[in-house]
């Protein structure tokens, strides 16, 4: 018996977890069973846009919001960060859905037996029960020292030499 292919739902970004989930796209395509990519929510609407703008502003100070978006743009238009790009080129089964329930059909419909993901706080009881073996949060920082939605800007604030991934399981409990 095969061992089940691993399936990644993340959102479109391309300067955190794009640039890991590409470099796993890339460095295991037989191992990966499928990609779903849920829209930005700074990017997909203009009420997004506007809302996360505000706040990165408010949070990261002037110099901090345009080094942040530089960073942004230039993984964009390089494509550093372009799961889909890679999924395409290693002929790896790809969808773009608009919420985690529709990532969740996709899931049960491709029998999908465990998830690596990057949308931890959109997955609710009944999409985590569609997935055999679990899915799996990732969480870019050391939780102990960087806890929160912002770990990858600490890291990067603090002059981190690595950003370090933490992984945990996620289940009903």
């Amino acid at each position: 018996m095969s061992k089940p292919k691993l399936w990644i739902v993340s959102v479109r970004e391309p300067i955190f977890y794009g640039r890991m989930y590409r470099r796993l796209v890339e460095r295991c395509p037989d191992r990966i069973g499928g990609v779903i990519l849920l829209p930005n929510p700074a990017t997909h609407t203009l009420r997004g846009f506007i809302g996360e703008t505000v706040y990165r502003l408010s949070f990261l100070g002037l110099r901090g919001f345009a080094y942040a978006s530089w960073r942004y743009l230039r993984a964009a238009v390089s494509g550093e960060g372009d799961i889909a790009r890679a999924a395409r080129a290693n002929a790896i089964a790809l969808w773009s859905v608009d919420n985690i329930r529709d990532a969740a059909e996709v899931l049960r419909g491709n029998d999908a037996r465990i998830v690596l993901a990057s949308v931890a706080a959109r997955v609710g009881a009944a999409e985590l029960s569609g997935v055999p073996c679990g899915w799996i949060n990732t969480h870019c920082g050391p939780l102990l020292r960087y806890g929160g939605l912002d770990a990858p800007f600490w890291c990067l604030y603090h002059d981190e030499p690595q950003l370090t991934v933490t992984l945990h399981y996620m289940d009903a409990e």
